[in-house]
């Protein structure tokens, strides 16, 4: 029985404030949902609390000016040369203390897969993946996706990162650019139509990262079928050929179709078969290791708990019920002025066809990656 990390704290107070998108509710909601399915209580289920990562730790990243910056930002002073102080980025005075424990919670997933105590990870907290390393950016200040896998690499493991959030992964993708240590392969909705406007197929990685960074832009509108065929035809066999130890994956959920923040159309039903197919990866490749991380996701009361929840379940290697579990079905009577009994994927059927452009894409890239 493969034992399971969950990072459990409902403590953490990364909160950008109350009209701010990013909703730490959600983090608590998919909690909730978790313990309404019983996984919680599941004799493989490991539960932690987010430490806070060290200055020292934070510094395998981030520039020391910044991370002095991120702790002045606590005490009310704006920096907009690090990013800190924008629409984007509020300030707040738990900034860096909660973007810490973030940090710290991937790490101890991180090490907890390396000293085989577990053998799958799960951090709804994290997957912060637009910081960069002197530069608050996209709602994330510290990028504890970059210093994990930082770790993981002292640790003398290769990685492989897979990015699935609507926004591209560009912080994890620039720190690592010239490493051929980390593989970088995000999904995403292009640049032309989202911030932050990067992640395109040009972007392969420099010096000695030449060829391990990879891109895959989805035109608005894409869907499941994209997601899922980059994924079988593209991203199996790269990772087959780099051959990691672990898999690591920001797992933002926002290019589901009712997130107010991106054009994407998947379902969830499509989103819990593109998270299966990565776990299978995993299985595959890294002898199940697996750190998955949350990211985005901005319909905060419905497709961000279902979704994480569904994802957990699956590492749990648990069969999700065909209804919400009635203690969780009150929640969203509460929230949304909804009336159950609520399907656990409303009865989406799964979307077949993946669009043009993005078989164009695919095509180029394994010409170039495979044939180049």
């Amino acid at each position: 029985m493969d034992k399971v990390l969950l990072i459990y704290d409902e403590d953490i107070n990364y909160n950008l404030g109350q009209k701010h998108p990013m909703n730490p509710v959600r983090i608590k909601l998919t909690y909730s949902l978790i313990k309404a399915l019983g996984l919680m209580e599941k004799p493989e289920v490991i539960k932690k609390q987010a430490p806070s990562a060290t200055d020292e730790e934070l510094k395998e990243v981030h520039s020391e000016s910044y991370i002095k910056a991120v702790k002045e930002a606590a005490k009310g002073k704006n920096n907009w040369y690090f990013g800190l102080g924008t629409g984007d980025n509020p300030i707040f005075p738990e900034i860096h203390e909660s973007s810490a424990k973030i940090a710290g919670a991937s790490l101890l997933a991180a090490r907890m897969l390396v000293e085989n105590k577990v053998v799958h990870a799960f951090n709804p907290w994290g997957g912060l993946h637009h910081a960069l390393s002197s530069r608050a950016s996209g709602f994330c200040i510290y990028n504890d996706v970059a210093i994990a896998i930082s770790y993981l690499l002292k640790k003398n493991r290769r990685v492989a990162y897979v990015d699935i959030d609507a926004h591209h992964g560009d912080g994890v993708q620039w720190i690592f650019y010239k490493n051929s240590r980390v593989l970088t392969i995000s999904i995403h909705e292009s640049g032309y139509y989202l911030f932050p406007g990067t992640g395109f197929e040009k972007e392969k990685g420099d010096e000695e990262g030449t060829g391990y960074s990879v891109n895959v832009p989805l035109d608005p509108e894409a869907t499941e079928a994209d997601y899922l065929l980059a994924i079988k035809s593209l991203v199996k066999p790269l990772i087959e050929a780099f051959k990691p130890d672990i898999l690591v994956t920001q797992n933002g959920c926002d290019s589901l179709e009712r997130d107010p923040l991106a054009h994407l159309k998947v379902s969830l039903p499509g989103y819990f078969e593109i998270v299966k197919e990565l776990h299978k990866i995993a299985h595959e490749f890294t002898n199940g290791r697996i750190l998955a991380l949350g990211g985005g996701g901005y319909d905060v009361y419905y497709s961000v708990p279902i979704a994480w929840s569904s994802l957990f379940a699956n590492l749990c290697h648990f069969e999700l019920p065909q209804l919400i579990p009635d203690s969780y079905s009150k929640v969203l009577k509460k929230y949304l002025n909804m009336n159950g009994p609520f399907p656990f994927f409303g009865n989406q059927p799964l979307k077949k066809e993946a669009l043009p452009s993005t078989k164009k894409i695919i095509e180029r890239l394994k010409e170039s990656f495979f044939n180049g």
